[in-house]
């Protein structure tokens, strides 16, 4: 396909035109200048000039080029004078510079009005401004995932189909042929918007054969259980059967594999390799010369059941590619069903709404509407329009200015539903004179342009005759960086030998190359800092250099390798942050916070790079209990800090108080697994707050989103590590776009050979490439054919891309490698111009050649002077170490801190001040963590499962404490026994303690406390878990001692001050910072409520008030409930009008839940007092800081 040059000016401003912009050659700048043509030569507004591209990033950048354009036209015009060619131009062309003036400032101010949108985008406005035209009311919420929902239909589907009515043999067939839930979430994702699904068959009818097979199981399984053992006498000492398909040793396994599938009462399809050694016709044409087979019913039995079994296993064949056309049916009937339900809407949808809005009653109202105001069109990209996209450009603009403007030769998204052959067609139905192309190239050095002209001038070289090449000529860049290095060239192509007997493995082919091109790098590095190697006037900085990579493990290798060098390096790629390591971590983490009382959990989440315990660490926690029950308490307040303030604010404190960057960052890949984490957080923490997840709802969110099933969003790629000087390690995908002074291309050379050998998606060429999926057809093989081209022509295309990136040099890497007879490299170099192509396999030249034909084919096609390339070896020298040099001298040297610190200024609890003692938690909630095992052997020795042989240690506190904290006071029995129920079951429980733990909430909720009973509180009239800082001016044991002195006298114990004058903690001023398990209003009084599981004896004495007494004040509750009480009556002071402790404040209750019986009443386990509000004021005044009052 011919096209001629194009000229900014002579391109008329009317009707359709294609323009191709090669890799470098303007694209961008082009699209603005037309631009601005549009502005004054047409006098359109800027919300008339529709512009289109395909992602966000690409909209803003257009947005931003095309208002700079804008600028630079004005000043242009306002000075006189551009050093701009086009801008020049444009001023000779425009005598009334006053009017130009006029419409560029008008542009400008109205610039935010501007249709500059991706195609998603421009529909969702279509479809919202237009909605009488396009009958859409657009009330639905736009979802950029829809994976969820796409899941959960494909599981409906999966449900319906295996669960509900499916011959036990079918299922069995299809698990074996790996039909599960997950193939069929992949399979889905094969097929674009407009794909047609072939074959198109009828269900087929199994019963008959099913019938007839299950007849002649039966009668193997009866003959089986009754001759067995002949059976093995015969197949073990038949001196006629051959021993070479029936040795001795294998018979016993045979024997177990027909025991296995007579077991499984005949489901187990298809037959096990060894079946066939059954039957009568394998056993006699095994026999030895001169021996008659044995003659056994068995045998007969077992040709007509292999017979049988085959009939059925062909028909469920059928039955399986039926069901995968059904499969695309139902969830494209129940998908739009169920996000209509739901008032959803995918960015799918919104192409599928305004095509379809085409076609209906109002289709002409809806173009003509659109027609008249988008005046013109520039569409960007248009290599990766899919075919709808295009459907919809064609019956809105087909008449107005429309500028189809792209690249064939850069189309490499297939894979995002991008269609190469969407371009094709559309630019079939462009004039001849209207192609255009951009001819000169401003990114590369004329050498390198030179060199990649040379080998990508030859016939079919992207192997569709519709995509050639033209040849584009070194545009005129004043001040351009050359670069200056004696060794290489241009582009410099490093051949690969392989084994003396064999094509190099994969394996070993990336390992060479990673150690050359680690090679090289240090090379351009150390030599650019001795001033050997230089861009312009410069030195070569890692910055200037980029690693270009088909996939990401070979990123990941090559990084490792120039990390050892002590080369600066990052990587940016497609991969998903759910597809990490860290996001395995990630969940081991937040298994591990959501259940702390879970050793096996907390000890994987240990093991992790987060808290880098080694094995001999992890196993220490086995023989010290007391380090293991820090560990639990610190993942227990994680637990409290998520469940109160959400996942973001627990992880952050986690991050800073595990010291987590400090240790990431000591790693060999610290950077990037603490952007790895970070990224996870942010992504976790906007999904807990936007769908409302708490801790179980966002681990089963992350699970999911781990599924290696689950479709893949680009807003979950990799974020790139550093903006460092370092070099760039890239996919070919993530490189497009982008450019490079030096770009290294070394696995260019991956075979272009289908990995699936069914589900086959293609296009047919002699039905205007119309798009298809095969799921078992019986053309297959050809499908095949056409989809293996395609896939060598995609592959080709990804060469062009990545062999562009660069400005200055390129290096390429070619060879024997194995499978590479079917690479693009191969269709590049080897096949000769001669060799016209039908399908993707004739292109290519005959398999596994030697190194000498393969180098010296390599050799002529592009060792020429000319051609600016170099071939050569590939390196084999061990690469250099980095070191950087500072070449003005500057020297680097941290400042030197001459401030103070103030120490005493932090934030301080109730825990740490008593947490100095050893005795102060032998008796708190969470005791040390016991074995489960334990919980059973103790109430069996007593005898009972009441709520006094209930365990003891923090993993019982935990339980019970979560219980009450979700439990509704007002709730039924049975209410309480599912809450019970499903808490024993989280925390690794026996139910055997379901009754006694459901009866004691519920005395605990019916004993009278005072004049109520905490079943009369509704939810409304509570607030749990309540955290308070409260910003003390100077907290210490003596002035705390002080204060129950002198108010304490018959409130609190007389040893008590002195107790307190024992702690050991430092003298603090900051924020005081506790959480209240409960405050709940009554009247007009509100009380402080806290819970506890201690376990005080194994009687209801010892649950008495003289017990209770003893273990407020030995545990150090007394001071607890003090500091609690003057939050809250702080907090009240603030919240509730007119507020006197006198009349509101209730007092404080705390609950020892293992001692309370209402039949024995509230002497026992219910521990109340009203502290001295003069106690409280002088606690206020003492400690909290006034200058918040």
């Amino acid at each position: 396909m011919t096209m001629k040059p194009l000229e900014l000016f002579g391109i008329p401003l009317e009707g359709t035109h294609l323009i191709e912009a090669s890799a470098g050659t303007g694209k961008t700048y082009t699209i603005a200048s037309l631009y601005i043509r549009l502005l004054l030569e047409k006098s359109l507004h800027v919300r008339e000039i529709l512009v289109v591209t395909y992602t966000v990033p690409a909209t803003d950048e257009l947005k931003t080029r095309i208002r700079e354009k804008i600028r630079a036209a004005l000043g242009a015009f306002e000075s006189g004078r551009s050093d701009d060619p086009f801008l020049a131009e444009l001023l000779s062309r425009h005598s009334r510079h006053d009017h130009a003036i006029q419409a560029l400032e008008f542009a400008l101010r109205r610039f935010d009005e501007a249709a500059i949108f991706t195609i998603h985008g421009f529909c969702r406005r279509v479809l919202s401004e237009m909605a009488f035209e396009s009958r859409s009311l657009f009330e639905h919420e736009l979802i950029t995932d829809q994976a969820d929902l796409l899941k959960a239909v494909v599981g409906d589907f999966y449900r319906l189909h295996f669960y509900d009515g499916m011959p036990p043999e079918l299922v069995h067939y299809a698990a074996n042929a790996k039909y599960t839930f997950g193939f069929f979430l992949t399979l889905f994702r094969k097929a674009s918007l407009d794909v047609t699904v072939i074959p198109e068959i009828e269900k087929p009818g199994l019963e008959p054969l099913l019938a007839s097979y299950r007849r002649r199981f039966e009668m193997l399984r009866r003959s089986w259980l009754h001759t067995r053992d002949e059976v093995a006498y015969i197949l073990m000492n038949d001196p006629g059967l051959k021993r070479k398909l029936y040795r001795q040793d294998s018979i016993p396994g045979l024997l177990e594999e027909m025991d296995a599938y007579i077991s499984s009462e005949g489901f187990s399809l298809p037959l096990f390799s060894g079946f066939t050694r059954f039957t009568s016709s394998t056993i006699e044409g095994s026999m030895k010369k001169g021996f008659s087979a044995p003659d056994h019913e068995l045998f007969i039995l077992c040709d007509n059941l292999k017979a049988e079994a085959d009939a059925l296993c062909e028909r469920m064949d059928q039955a399986l590619v039926w069901l995968k056309t059904e499969f695309f049916r139902y969830v494209r009937e129940r998908l739009p069903e169920k996000k209509e339900q739901l008032g959803l809407v995918h960015f799918d949808d919104l192409l599928l709404k305004v095509y379809r809005s085409l076609s209906s009653a109002s289709g002409t109202a809806l173009r003509e509407t659109l027609s008249e105001r988008y005046r013109a069109a520039l569409i960007d990209e248009f290599q990766d329009t899919d075919s709808i996209q295009y459907e919809i450009f064609k019956a809105f603009f087909s008449k107005s200015t429309l500028f189809l403007i792209g690249d064939p030769k850069q189309a490499i998204y297939s894979f995002r539903g991008a269609d190469i052959f969407t371009y094709l067609n559309a630019s079939r139905h462009v004039a001849q004179d209207s192609r255009h192309t951009l001819d000169r190239n401003w990114r590369s050095e004329p050498g390198l342009l030179e060199a990649l002209n040379h080998v990508f001038s030859r016939e079919l070289p992207f192997v569709f005759d519709e995509i050639s090449f033209e040849p584009v000529s070194p545009a005129e860049v004043p001040a351009r960086e050359v670069l200056e290095d004696r060794d290489g060239a241009p582009l410099t192509i490093w051949y690969v030998p392989g084994n003396p007997s064999s094509p190099l493995s994969r394996h070993d082919a990336e390992k060479r190359i990673s150690m050359a091109v680690a090679w090289e790098v240090s090379r351009l590095l150390n030599q650019g800092g001795e001033g050997k190697v230089r861009l312009g006037s410069r030195q070569v900085m890692p910055r200037d250099i980029a690693l270009i990579v088909r996939e990401n493990s070979q990123g990941r290798l090559l990084k490792d390798v120039l990390a050892f060098c002590g080369i600066p390096c990052v990587i940016s790629s497609e991969e998903n942050i759910f597809d990490t390591e860290e996001a395995r971590e990630m969940e081991f983490l937040l298994k591990a916070v959501a259940q702390p009382y879970s050793e096996p959990l907390v000890r994987a989440a240990l093991a992790g790079p987060l808290f880098g315990l080694d094995a001999e660490e992890i196993d220490s926690l086995s023989r010290d209990e007391g380090k293991l029950e820090k560990w639990i308490e610190r993942f227990r307040s994680y637990h409290d800090l998520w469940a109160t303030f959400g996942f973001m604010r627990m992880f952050r404190s986690l991050a800073t108080e595990e010291n987590v960057r400090a240790r990431l960052l000591a790693g060999p890949r610290g950077e990037r697994m603490l952007t790895n984490f970070l990224h996870l957080s942010e992504i976790l923490n906007e999904a807990s707050v936007h769908e409302k997840l708490g801790m179980r709802g966002l681990l089963k969110w992350l699970n999911q989103r781990r599924d290696p099933a689950m479709p893949r969003s680009d807003e979950h790629q990799l974020r790139l590590e550093s903006d460092d000087d370092a070099v760039k390690i890239i996919t070919v995908h993530k490189s497009k776009g982008l450019e490079f002074p030096i770009v290294f291309c070394p696995f260019l050379w991956g075979s272009s050979a289908l990995r699936d050998a069914v589900d086959i998606a293609f296009h047919d060429g002699e039905d205007d490439y119309r798009a298809f999926l095969d799921v078992g057809s019986d053309s297959l093989d050809d499908h095949r054919l056409l989809a293996e081209k395609e896939l060598l022509a995609e592959n080709m295309r990804l060469v062009y891309v990545a062999l562009t990136r660069a400005r200055n040099r390129c290096y390429l890497v070619w060879g024997r490698f194995n499978k590479g007879e079917s690479s693009a490299l191969s269709y590049l170099f080897r096949r000769r111009d001669e060799e016209r192509m039908n399908d993707g396999r004739e292109a290519l030249p005959p398999a596994k050649p030697d190194d000498d034909t393969l180098k010296r084919e390599l050799m002529e096609r592009c060792a020429s002077r000319e051609a600016r390339i170099l071939v050569q070896d590939l390196p084999l020298k061990v690469p250099l170490h980095y070191e950087h040099r500072i070449r003005d001298g500057a020297r680097i040297a941290c400042r030197h801190f001459a401030g103070k610190i103030d120490r005493s200024w932090r934030v301080t609890s109730f825990s740490s001040m008593v947490s100095g003692l050893g005795h102060a938690f032998s008796d708190a909630d969470r005791d040390a963590l016991l074995p489960g095992s334990q919980d059973r052997e103790d109430a069996e020795r007593t005898g009972k499962y009441d709520i006094l042989s209930f365990p003891k240690g923090a993993r019982a506190g935990i339980m019970i404490h979560e219980i009450f904290e979700l439990l509704d006071f007002q709730a039924d029995d049975c209410e309480i026994r599912e809450l019970v129920r499903e808490a024993l079951d989280a925390h690794g429980f026996e139910r055997l303690w379901e009754e006694a733990l459901a009866d004691t909430v519920r005395r605990v909720l019916d004993v009278r406390i005072g004049d109520f009973s905490l079943s009369s509180i509704g939810n409304s009239e509570t607030l749990r878990e309540l955290e308070f800082y409260l910003p003390v001016a100077r907290i210490s044991k003596d002035a705390l001692a002080k204060a129950f002195r002198d108010h304490g006298e018959g409130i609190v114990p007389p040893e008590f001050p002195r107790m307190v004058e024992e702690l050991r903690f430092d003298e603090a001023t900051g924020y005081l910072r506790g959480f209240i398990d409960l405050v709940f209003a009554r009247g007009e009084k509100y009380y402080l409520l806290d819970w506890k599981s201690n376990h005080l004896g194994a009687r209801i004495e010892d649950y008495g008030q003289t017990s209770l007494d003893a273990a407020m004040e030995k545990s150090y509750y007394i001071l607890q409930y003090h500091l609690y009480s003057l939050a809250l009556h702080r907090y009240l002071q603030r919240r509730v009008r007119g507020y006197s402790y006198s009349r509101n404040f209730g007092g404080v209750i705390y609950v020892f839940i293992r001692g309370v019986d209402p039949v024995q009443g509230r002497n026992y386990g219910i521990y109340r007092r009203v502290p001295s509000e003069g106690l409280i004021r002088d606690l206020s005044d003492k400690l909290v800081y006034s200058g918040l009052d």
